[in-house]
This record gives structure tokens, sequence and C-alpha cells, in this order.
């Protein structure tokens, strides 16, 4: 699992509250799984698989 720092986060402070609002979901290892998926293929509709769990 990728569990390093975001690209898209302004700072820790924002991915911090980012992480905490998606874990409070209770969707963050879907998260994840898209996250990975994205980075592997670049492409999220290559990710429908990881995208539709829940």
């Amino acid at each position: 699992m990728s569990a390093g720092p975001s690209h898209w986060a302004k700072d820790s402070a924002e991915e911090d509250r980012v992480e905490t609002l998606i874990r409070g979901t209770g969707c963050w290892d879907q998260h994840i799984a898209v996250v990975d998926c994205m980075g592997d293929k670049g492409d999220w509709r290559q990710c429908q698989e990881q995208v539709g769990r829940g």
C-alpha cells in the first residue's frame, strides 16, 4: 500500500485533515486501493474494480 505523502495536498496539515475525513467515512482501505491502482495504471477508468468496492 502507498502511505507516502500525496502530490495534491498543499501541506501536511491539509493532508492530515483529508486523511482524517476519509478515515472517518470508513473508506480508507478503498481509497488507498484506488490510489495505488491509479499510480500503477495512470487512469482511474482502468481501476473500476477498486472504485466499485465498498
